[in-house]
C-alpha cells in the first residue's frame, strides 16, 4: 500500500473524517467502472458503487495494510458486482471464466475509460465477438485472450494445447475477418 492511503487510514482511524472522503474519491471512478463492467446498466453501477463503499468503510478495520488497498477494494467491487447479478439470475455466470473477466476488467481499468465510452467500447466488443464466433469460437477465444487477457501467442498455444503457427494463423485470420466485415 502507498503512503498516502497508509496515511489516509491512519487519520480516519484518528477521528479525521474527510480521510475516508478523499480514500473514496480516489477510486470512485475505477469502481465505477469495474462494476459497470459486470451490470451494464448504470443506475445499477450506481447503487452497487455506493454499496462498495459502505462494504470499504464496514470492512477498513480489518484491512491488512501491508497489502494492497485498491487490489483489496476491487475484490470487493467485484464480488459485490458477482453476488447483484447472481440474484438477478440474469446471467448465467458459470459460463465466464474468471480469469478472462479478471483480465478484461484490468485492461479497462488501466485504459482510464469513462463510464459513457463503456457502452461504445462494450458495443465494439459485442460486434467483433460476434462476426469471430460466427465464423469459430477459437478466433474469438485467441483474439479475445491476446487483446484483453494480455497473453502472448506462446503463452496461447500452451493454454490452447494447438501449435504455436496455428495460434498465429488463427489470429491472423481473426484480423483479417474483422477488418473485412466492419468496413
Amino acid at each position: 500500500m502507498n503512503s498516502e492511503e497508509q496515511k489516509l487510514i491512519t487519520d480516519y482511524f484518528s477521528g479525521d473524517t474527510k480521510s475516508l472522503d478523499l480514500l473514496i474519491a480516489k477510486y470512485l471512478d475505477v469502481v465505477y467502472r469495474l462494476v459497470f463492467c459486470y451490470v451494464k446498466n448504470a443506475a445499477d453501477a450506481d447503487d452497487l458503487t455506493q454499496e462498495v463503499f459502505v462494504k470499504v468503510w464496514q470492512h477498513l478495520k480489518s484491512f491488512d495494510q501491508a497489502k494492497s488497498f485498491k487490489n483489496w477494494v476491487l475484490a470487493i467491487a467485484k464480488n459485490t458486482a458477482l453476488d447483484f447479478l447472481r440474484k438477478k439470475k440474469d446471467l448465467p455466470l458459470a459460463t465466464f471464466n474468471d480469469e478472462y473477466v479478471d483480465n478484461l476488467l484490468n485492461t479497462l481499468i488501466s485504459a482510464e475509460i469513462a463510464p459513457g465510452d463503456l457502452l461504445d467500447f462494450n458495443a465494439q466488443v459485442d460486434t467483433v465477438k460476434q462476426i469471430l464466433e460466427a465464423k469459430s469460437s477459437d478466433y474469438w477465444k485467441i483474439f479475445s485472450l491476446h487483446n484483453f487477457g494480455g497473453f502472448n501467442f506462446r503463452q496461447i498455444a500452451l493454454k490452447t494445447g494447438k501449435p504455436l503457427n496455428t495460434i498465429k494463423s488463427q489470429y491472423r485470420r481473426a484480423l483479417l475477418l474483422i477488418k473485412n466485415q466492419t468496413r
